[in-house]
């Protein structure tokens, strides 16, 4: 996809969800450690979850997993015994969870001031507007697509 392409269907998406995620919230307590995320750009319901993480300013590690990637997919079936998204791991407080709705609350129970915000909360609306911005970028992370490094990709221009 083109730079600008890229940045034009980015935004769009953001649109689609009305900007959820696009600042930060009300903060509660921070934890020691960042949190681990494991999930794949096109999902609607891991937007879900990098929203709250993005509202509530946790430093999280993401873990991308698309079909068919080498490492994080199979890394997260052996952690939690199944391939679904997204997949939240808090090494502060050990716990670990399926579930965007779940994560959500549990994030803004533990990080924030308890309360969900409205674009992030279970129903309708947030559901089908994530749908909507996952279907404006539908390729974007779904499906593993091995690279070249820079450095290869030089060497076999001049060879």
């Amino acid at each position: 996809m083109n730079r600008t392409l890229d940045i034009a269907t980015s935004f769009a998406a953001s649109l689609a969800r009305v900007a959820a995620g696009m600042s930060v919230g009300r903060l509660g307590r921070r934890p020691d450690q960042p949190l681990a995320l494991y999930e794949f750009e096109s999902c609607p319901y891991c937007r879900k979850a990098r929203e709250a993480l993005t509202v509530l300013d946790l430093e999280a590690m993401i873990y991308p997993c698309p079909k068919g990637g080498p490492g994080y997919r199979e890394e997260l079936k052996r952690r939690g015994g199944k391939a679904q998204f997204p997949y939240l791991v808090d090494p502060n407080t050990g716990k670990e969870m399926y579930e965007s709705d779940s994560i959500v609350a549990y994030l803004f129970q533990e990080y924030g001031e308890g309360g969900v915000p409205r674009m992030l909360s279970p129903g309708y609306f947030t559901d089908v507007s994530g749908m909507m911005a996952s279907a404006i970028r539908p390729a974007s992370g779904r499906f593993y697509s091995p690279t070249i490094p820079a450095s290869t990709t030089a060497t076999q221009r001049r060879g």
